[in-house]
């Protein structure tokens, strides 16, 4: 190969390069060579917030207290980073309670935790879950069965997860429940319950959507919690503080 020497007027002088090594140049970000064109492909980066990364270290292993809070501890740093974008005024990849048009949705990332590390709930599918409560409710909740009633507006929630063979923690229903004015629903003990799926779709909600689905909740409150206001409590060696 043959390139004409810089600086010489005379196109005649050139000088020989071998072509025995091939020559690299750099187009948009890819090299490409005289003798072969390689394109490198470079994997994406993952979404924020992506909760397939939340993942035990040991799948076969037992699953202890500290595996299930630290899987919920990653589940809700990534549901923080799926926040912040929206926030910003751009989308996220679901599936995502952060989807529902409920403001609950987003606002429980914020409540405060009585529970030292998610349990499981047989009253909840079996499901992992954690108890918390919003500013509102706090204050009774945190007493457990010595707060009395819940006052109007306080709203409790429980998000929920299931641990897949290969470790993974797989987001369930979020359980929501607040207080309504007395007389709302008598049906309901005066509690409007409300689940949300996974993907941010509404399961159901007292007064609203599959309103009668919501029911069993109620039914299963009231039973389990006739003496204190329909509120159900975690076992107690899970209360924090305990």
């Amino acid at each position: 190969m043959q390139l004409f020497k810089p600086g010489n007027s005379d196109t005649s002088e050139t000088h020989d390069i071998p072509t025995a090594r091939p020559v690299a140049a750099i187009i948009g970000g890819v090299a490409w060579s005289m003798t072969m064109a390689v394109i490198i492909a470079i994997p994406s980066p993952a979404p924020a917030g992506d909760l397939a990364n939340c993942t035990l270290s040991d799948p076969a292993a037992e699953v202890g207290d500290e595996d299930a809070a630290a899987l919920y501890d990653c589940l809700s740093d990534a549901l923080q980073e799926q926040l912040a974008v929206l926030e910003a005024g751009d989308k996220i990849d679901g599936p995502s309670w952060l989807l529902s048009d409920l403001p609950e949705a987003r606002a429980f990332l914020s409540w405060e935790s009585v529970t030292r590390s998610p349990y499981i709930s047989a009253t909840h599918g079996e499901r992992y879950v954690v108890n918390l409560a919003d500013p509102a409710a706090m204050p009774t909740y945190s007493r457990f069965e010595e707060g009395g009633p819940m006052p109007v507006g306080g709203i409790l929630g429980k998000p929920s997860f299931t641990i897949s063979d290969k470790g993974q923690a797989k987001p369930g229903p979020l359980f929501l429940m607040e207080k309504a004015e007395e007389g709302a629903f008598p049906d309901t003990g005066d509690w409007i319950y409300t689940a949300i799926k996974p993907s941010g779709a509404l399961m159901g909600r007292t007064g609203a959507e599959n309103s009668g689905g919501m029911q069993f909740c109620a039914d299963c409150h009231m039973g389990i919690g006739a003496e204190t206001d329909s509120m159900t409590y975690l076992p107690e060696e899970y209360r924090i503080g305990n």
